[in-house]
Parts: structure tokens; sequence; C-alpha cells
């Protein structure tokens, strides 16, 4: 049995059509994949950025409790002892960071030397993901 050419043609076209498609759906599925995963790193870049907000957030409200604006310079005694530490917990509500948290912890630099050390952590999550950040602070009393 004898094809005529032009029957050859549209079957070797109908091969390379099906071809096309499988390699155009290959592409796609590649870059939702790829577009997926860029999603989820930028996810975790505005976490961990609210995460050193809180940080930043959290050693601002030690320092304003340990040197009151126009009042006397306290010490780590203004924060209540959570395990064994002299520790500002502080749950965020703000439209920034809600959700978030800080834990700074107080300690007292060398005796008689009116200094203070502030380890302040962040922490945000939504979800199943959390990020955490961690900021050292020393502050000292330089009025007397």
């Amino acid at each position: 049995m004898r094809y005529s050419q032009s029957f050859r043609a549209r079957g070797f076209s109908l091969v390379f059509s099906l071809f096309l498609i499988v390699v155009i759906a290959l592409l796609a599925a590649s870059l939702a994949r790829l577009n997926q995963g860029a999603q989820s790193a930028v996810a975790m870049e505005v976490l961990s950025t609210r995460a050193q907000m809180a940080a930043e957030s959290g050693l601002q409200e030690a320092g304003m409790r340990l040197f009151p604006l126009g009042a006397a310079a306290n010490n780590c005694t203004v924060f209540p002892v959570v395990d064994g530490n002299r520790t500002l917990l502080r749950d965020f509500a703000t439209a920034g960071l809600r959700g978030c948290t800080a834990k700074v912890i107080c300690a007292d630099g060398p005796a008689g030397s009116a200094t203070y050390v502030l380890n302040s952590e962040g922490f945000c999550g939504a979800g199943s993901e959390m990020t955490r950040r961690k900021i050292t602070m020393g502050l000292r009393n330089i009025s007397g």
C-alpha cells in the first residue's frame, strides 16, 4: 500500500505537535516549581526581617526601662525573673510585628561599672515557618 506524500507529512506534523506540546508542558511545570521556590524564599526573608525588627524593638524597650527619660537610671532588677534570668518578654500586636515575640535578657556588667548587657532574641513565624534573630547590646550609665 502506498501513502501519498501529504499523508506522510500530516503524520509527521502530528508527532511533532505532540512532542512540542509535551516539551512546553514540561517547561511550564518547571517554571511553576521555580516560582514556588522563589515565593518561599521571599516569605522567609520577610519573616527574618520581622524577627530582626522584633529583636531590635525589644532592645529599645529594655533600654528605655533601664534608662527612662527624665528619671533616675535603673538596673536589671526592673525586669522579672524568668528561668533564672532578668527577662523582658514582649508579644507584639502592632500591624508590622503581629505574631512576633522578643525575649531580652538583662545581665549586670562588672560590679560598680554601671554597665549592662542586653541579649535580645526576636521570633517570628507564620504557619510551620519560624525565624529567629539574636542581637547583643551593651549599655552604660554615663550620667553618674
